[in-house]
């Protein structure tokens, strides 16, 4: 797995932005489950882009144990510096997230999530498309707003459209 740089990571306001792919492994080991699990969601679907654009969230789950493990190793690493290490196997089963996986979600962690892969997968989308405006990128202070419009398009735009599309015309622009 080729690893490009996403500009997306986890604010903290005492000391700015900390990509998530500059994290070292003993701070992803050390965050709390509910975010190391919505950074690994984002990572697995930064990873997922050209193999598959299935969402499992067992798959989240299992690529999250795959990374605590070689960053078990290799505690002074960033993630960038191991992901390529970390097997990522494409999930069987699941299917293309659509709006209408989002009626379902009760679960804000859930919905979360769905939304943090399909930003990843398009933010890899995105890395991989040299003749992209990078000014397209998913930026973070932006994504609740991102969100919003994408959950108000789905309502809007029936049930059956591709989450991935929806947020590629929201987010990026694209018809």
């Amino acid at each position: 797995m080729e690893i490009h740089h996403a500009k997306y990571g986890i604010s903290n306001t005492s000391k700015g932005v900390l990509f998530w792919f500059e994290l070292s492994c003993k701070q992803y080991n050390g965050l709390d489950a509910g975010t190391r699990r919505l950074v690994t969601a984002f990572l697995e679907g930064y990873a997922a882009e050209g193999s598959s654009t299935v969402f499992v969230p067992e798959a989240v789950k299992n690529f999250e144990s795959r990374i605590m493990a070689v960053c078990a190793k290799n505690p002074g690493k960033t993630l960038d510096g191991i992901l390529e290490e970390v097997q990522y196997d494409v999930p069987e089963g699941g299917s293309e997230p659509r709006c209408s996986d989002l009626d379902g979600m009760t679960e804000t962690e859930d919905l979360a999530q769905l939304l943090l892969w399909t930003q990843g997968y398009l933010e890899s989308e995105l890395s991989e498309n040299e003749e992209a405006d990078q000014d397209q990128a998913i930026h973070q202070d932006t994504f609740r707003e991102d969100v919003t419009e994408v959950l108000a398009q789905c309502k809007g735009g029936g049930s059956d459209a591709k989450l991935i599309d929806v947020m590629r015309k929201v987010i990026m622009g694209e018809e």
